[in-house]
């Protein structure tokens, strides 16, 4: 049988750079696409990580330092819990070479340290960002229509909010509709530069088109 670990380097020779991301955090994501491919498996054991689909590269021939497989194992994180949350990820993090807003890579579920009051207060023992920029106590929540669909899911969600507000930290939300929506993330994604307090110059075409392609891409890859 082929190890996840080779089975990315495999198939980041035949496959896009987006592709790739998506496939990488899906192999060290806590999420599966199921064989009908409609829908997810959540909560379930990452197949491999980062650092060993990085070992697997190191022990094989022919993956030079602009391989495909090693650009994308310079931004891609363990952890992931969602195609939605992977597609939201690239899209902020890749570099403007490959049609993302190159900002710097956060944290994927990067937990948060809550008091006995908060834990009590969310009847839950931990929390964490689906997006985290630590140093910046920024944070991108992804809201997903299967597990904000009912009452006591929003309700979940906005004690979450409440808490992370506590804590200091500004959330953006993200949506199904956001990352799909070209002029929105590109909206979102400038908040967040601005949040980060990262200036740059305004988008060249060539860049707004690389982003286009990327997002609109993102969208038509159904099978990771």
């Amino acid at each position: 049988m082929c190890s996840p670990e080779l089975l990315f380097a495999q198939m980041s020779r035949t496959v896009s750079y987006a592709e790739a991301c998506l496939l990488a955090l899906e192999l060290c994501g806590t999420f599966t696409m199921r064989p009908n491919m409609d829908d997810c498996l959540y909560e379930i054991a990452p197949l491999t990580s980062v650092a060993r689909m990085a070992k697997m590269l190191d022990a094989l021939d022919g993956f030079g330092s602009d391989s495909i497989a090693r650009q994308v194992l310079k931004i891609v994180k363990d952890n992931s819990a969602s195609r939605m949350e992977s597609r939201t990820f690239v899209a902020l993090a890749a570099p403007r070479a490959q049609g993302g807003f190159a900002l710097p890579v956060p944290e994927i579920n990067g937990p948060v340290t809550i008091n006995d009051e908060q834990v009590r207060f969310l009847n839950s023992t931990g929390l964490s960002c689906d997006l985290y920029w630590r140093d910046a106590n920024l944070a991108v929540e992804y809201d997903s229509k299967t597990h904000h669909g009912s009452s006591k899911d929003l309700s979940h969600t906005l004690d979450r909010r409440t808490v992370l507000n506590d804590l200091g930290i500004r959330v953006v939300s993200m949506t199904g509709y956001d990352i799909n929506s070209f002029p929105t993330i590109c909206k979102k994604a400038g908040y967040l530069l601005k949040a980060l307090g990262i200036r740059r110059q305004p988008p060249s075409q060539r860049t707004m088109q690389r982003r286009l392609r990327l997002i609109r891409e993102m969208a038509s890859i159904d099978w990771v």
